[in-house]
């Protein structure tokens, strides 16, 4: 279960970074570091503008999900330890 929470948390800095990456590079944006090549001008544009715009709030909605349900899985857990530790003392 650590496993899959430490690849959750890096699926979610991935998408951070994407994010990042995208402010940066999108040409006319006050955040515009990158200034080499095409950019991503074709992002702007359908089909593809839906992935900044529906992909990656999806992907990090689910990372937040997958994160819930681990936290509450290891919650459960541990009360089902607490509650054996008090019936066996």
């Amino acid at each position: 279960m650590a496993a899959v929470m430490r690849w959750n948390i890096f699926g979610t800095l991935d998408l951070f970074a994407a994010i990042a990456l995208g402010l940066t590079s999108a040409a006319g944006s006050p955040l515009q570091l990158i200034h080499a090549g095409v950019g991503s001008e074709a992002v702007q544009y359908l089909p593809f503008c839906l992935i900044p715009t529906v992909l990656v709030p999806f992907y990090l909605i689910t990372h937040a999900i997958v994160a819930a349900q681990l936290r509450a899985q290891r919650t459960a857990r541990l009360d089902d330890r607490f509650a054996t530790a008090r019936l066996t003392s």
